[in-house]
Parts: C-alpha cells; sequence; structure tokens
C-alpha cells in the first residue's frame, strides 16, 4: 500500500485553514482512513501547521502509518511602517504600511489610555489626538499584523 499527499499550508502564519488530501493507492477496498485525533476521511480542511499521523488499514487488514507536515504559513515581513502626517487643527492622521510597501485591507486602532475604538478603514483616515495607539492592519487574506505609536501633538 503507498501513501502520497498533498498539503496547502495556512493563508497566514498561525492560521487555522491549512488543507491535507491524502492519495493511497495498492490497498484493497474498501480501506479505512483515521488520522490520530480520531477523525476520518482522505482530506482535512481547517488546519493548523503541524505534524499529523494518519492509519490507513485495508480489507485485507494491512495497515500503514503516514505522517503529514503541514508548514507553517507565511509571516508579514518586517515591522508595519505608520507615519503620521498633519491635518488641520493639529490633529493627525496615520499613514499605515506593511513592510512590503503594500497597503493593508483594513485597520483596528485602540487608544492604549482611552481604550478601544471602532475598526478604522485606512483610505478613509482619521484624525488622532496625542496618545499611544495599537495599530492592527490587516490584508486581504485576513492576516494581520500589530504596531505601536505615540502620537505627540505639540
Amino acid at each position: 500500500m503507498r501513501i502520497t499527499h498533498a498539503v496547502t499550508a495556512p493563508s497566514c502564519y498561525n492560521g487555522m485553514d491549512g488543507r491535507v488530501s491524502l492519495q493511497v493507492s495498492g490497498a484493497k477496498k474498501p480501506y479505512n482512513v483515521q488520522w490520530s485525533d480520531d477523525v476520518s476521511g482522505e482530506t482535512r480542511n481547517g488546519l493548523p501547521a503541524g505534524s499529523y499521523t494518519v492509519t490507513v488499514r485495508d480489507a485485507d487488514g494491512c495497515v500503514t502509518k503516514h505522517e503529514v507536515k503541514l508548514p507553517q504559513g507565511q509571516a508579514l515581513d518586517g515591522d508595519l511602517t505608520i507615519r503620521q502626517t498633519g491635518v488641520a487643527g493639529g490633529a493627525k492622521k496615520l499613514t499605515v504600511l506593511f513592510a512590503n510597501g503594500a497597503k493593508p485591507f483594513a485597520v483596528n486602532i485602540k487608544n492604549l489610555s482611552k481604550g478601544a475604538r471602532a475598526p478604522w478603514n485606512q483610505y478613509k483616515g482619521e484624525a488622532l489626538s496625542s496618545g499611544v495607539y495599537l495599530v492592527e492592519a490587516f490584508t486581504n487574506a485576513g492576516c494581520s499584523q500589530v504596531g505601536r505609536i505615540d502620537l505627540r501633538i505639540q
């Protein structure tokens, strides 16, 4: 009996959307595919990165174990670039970019001294006052990265 596999890594670092698909050949049907976490079937979806063991038992009682390594999803490179720009009245706006220069799909911003703010879309911008902010930027795939900025308005 021969077991091969195809994997799709999670779309983001620490993501939960990886996929494993097995191909079993040389086994007498019907055969049973059992994963080490008691899930059966040749295809698994919604998986994090890691090692998975599967056992295949065919109609003749032959048993083969197979290990699958699902790689970690792609991490976003480097830190966020968060720049402040002046606007009328002394308030500031943030320009948020990923290290590769890509604009995020959406941004959540939280003032650490004043509590949470509603989601803020980077394309609309928002005037901000002095304070320390955590900025979480999201890609279209739903990956995110967090940066911190200390805005000081004089």
